[in-house]
């Protein structure tokens, strides 16, 4: 999409405020003609030149009713501007966040989440204060039309000779600033691979110094930022460039001007009000010319935000970035609720056939699975590292794209597994769990009501370890949950599920960092629960013996399946595998 096309779809979201802004904004910009006006009739009065001469009070009244009005235009449009502005910047986010979010979750942003918080924070500050430009420069093209008519009424010929000098200089310097950047244009974003790699950088300390790479990090961080000096070196150059030139030029055109309309002010020719007049909105257009260059500048930038904004949006049309859609900003969110099941939809069986998904430019995946989950069961993919079993979740739940196969829930085949494998059908708790710089519970409930809280706690056996806590429930958790130990975040990702009753179950190598004891209590007091259905990746014997049915996976696809005692004497990998993890004791 091109640049003015975008502006006025961003217009046409809230015309409203964007014409009321117009409106508002036009007694501050049409204020230095009145003022010219007012000159013109003091000075015609002063010297005698008009046949209906006024009071130097009515002037000075009417210069002060002027500033009054123009004080009134800026504290309104000022306000207008800024609702608007917030407007705008809260709809592109509320869109890249909606798209973002419907992605499949295992490769939701392009890159890096640090690079995906610099396109959100400074590329859509850049599109709105571009757009706040644009909408201001609406206002002084009024303006700057208002002036040039007064002075075409004074004189034609000299307002010509002013004019066209000053358009040529605009679209010299424009040229000129456009061909600079065609050349001097960076390769890469030099900010987003930066923001990328502090971001990578600070998640992994403990990586880095266990491999010993610190001197490699330094030596990357230090060539990235040497890049993006660069980077801004040039941008800068080409900024400044422009605002040196661009005001001087257009002040030096302008005397040369007046210098060589000298001939106009023969006696009699030119009143002292109407050189006044002509001077005073000459540098007024002076201005304008200076302003709509930078602006127009800033315009032309607009189409790399929006190259930007393509690559977040993984190619999509950039455009969605401003679906118009309702934006709510004044009133403060509710708790959510969690929809209950009716028992006519309950879950009864979800069933896999022929499902399969590569890694883009890889052999690894997952090929040909076939699987089948009844209600109330209990289900276990067991396997090597790298066999597949995450990635084999992450197809069905739709966090990856399946390449092939189907996935059918009570027999219904379902299209967007991203969108409906959701609370209350399903829960799921990857590897890592996600927790967030605020309390205990504000981790646990994420914006539900606390209905159920207690009963979550209990069933993830983290109800000791919140009395250890020094605040409980309300203790701060700190950043990815860096003030708890490895296996409280993944209890605390237990409750979390837990707290949304919902009817199918998927865990991600959950109990890895639990110990044997806690792990037991875990699923003890999980198939305990009325009608529990899980789906389980785990190597450890305390789920393998509790499991209804297992799968065995080996290099992306079923290798054997069945109950534990079918698989240990029928499956050669599973014996090896419970063999090679018998007396393990996780910390």
């Amino acid at each position: 999409m091109s640049t003015r096309p975008f502006l006025w779809r961003m217009a046409a979201y809230h015309p409203r405020l964007f014409w009321t802004g117009v409106l508002q904004w036009l007694p501050f910009n049409l204020s230095p003609i009145f003022i010219g006006l007012l000159m013109k009739l003091f000075f015609d009065n002063l010297t005698g030149y008009t046949d209906t001469p006024l009071s130097p009070w009515i002037i000075v009244v009417l210069f002060a009713v002027n500033v009054l009005v123009t004080l009134i235009s800026i504290r309104l449009a000022s306000r207008t501007e800024t609702e608007l502005n917030f407007r705008m910047k809260g709809l592109i986010r509320q869109n890249l966040l909606a798209h973002i979010l419907r992605q499949p979750g295992a490769r939701a942003v392009p890159g890096s989440p640090g690079e995906a918080v610099s396109q959100f924070r400074d590329d859509v500050e850049q599109l709105a204060d571009t757009f706040r430009n644009f909408n201001l420069l609406i206002v002084k093209t009024i303006s700057f039309i208002s002036a040039v008519a007064v002075l075409f009424y004074m004189n034609t010929a000299m307002t010509l000779g002013v004019i066209l000098p000053l358009l040529v200089v605009f679209y010299l310097i424009q040229y000129s600033v456009v061909r600079m950047h065609s050349r001097f244009r960076p390769r890469g974003n030099g900010r987003r691979e930066l923001s990328g790699f502090m971001s990578e950088v600070f998640q992994s300390v403990l990586a880095v110094k266990a491999a010993g790479a610190e001197d490699s990090v330094v030596e990357e961080f230090a060539r990235l930022s040497d890049d993006r000096r660069r980077q801004v070196v040039r941008e800068r150059m080409m900024s400044q460039l422009m605002y040196a030139l661009l005001p001087n030029l257009v002040q030096i055109g302008s005397g040369l001007l007046l210098l060589s309309g000298a001939v106009y002010l023969q006696p009699g020719s030119f009143s002292m009000g109407e050189f006044a007049l002509f001077v005073h909105l000459l540098l007024h257009m002076s201005k304008y010319i200076e302003y709509s260059g930078t602006a127009v500048t800033q315009i032309r930038q607009v189409k790399g935000y929006l190259k930007r904004l393509s690559w977040l949006l993984q190619r999509s049309q950039a455009v969605s970035a401003i679906d118009l859609r309702p934006l709510d900003m004044s009133q403060e969110p509710s708790l959510t609720e969690v929809p209950a099941v009716s028992e006519k939809r309950q879950f009864k069986q979800l069933e896999a056939k022929n499902l399969s998904y590569l890694y883009p430019g890889s052999t690894k995946g997952v090929r040909h699975i076939n699987l089948r989950i009844e209600r109330g069961s209990f289900v276990v993919i067991a396997g090597r590292i790298g066999s597949g079993k995450t990635t084999l979740l992450r197809v069905i739940l739709g966090l990856l794209p399946s390449l092939g196969g189907e996935v059918r829930w009570n027999n219904r085949r379902i299209g967007n597994p991203d969108e409906f494998f959701v609370p209350p059908r399903t829960a799921y708790i990857p590897q890592v769990p996600n927790l967030y710089n605020g309390t205990l519970k504000e981790n646990i409930l994420l914006g539900l009501a606390e209905e159920g809280l207690e009963e979550a706690i209990y069933s993830a056996v983290l109800e000791d370890d919140i009395t250890a806590l020094p605040d409980g429930l309300d203790t701060v958790v700190g950043v990815k949950g860096v003030k708890l130990s490895n296996g409280q975040i993944q209890r605390a990702a237990a409750a979390r599920m837990f707290v949304r009753r919902s009817e199918l179950l998927v865990f991600d190598d959950m109990s890895s960092a639990l110990d044997v004891e806690t792990e037991s209590k875990l699923w003890e007091r999980l198939t305990g629960r009325k009608e529990a259905t899980c789906l389980v990746v785990t190597h450890r014997m305390a789920a393998l013996r509790r499991a209804d049915h297992i799968l065995v996976l080996k290099d992306g696809g079923i290798e054997s399946q069945g109950s534990f005692e079918e698989l240990m004497e029928s499956s050669e990998e599973f014996r090896s595998l419970v063999n090679e993890n018998a007396g393990v004791r996780p910390g």
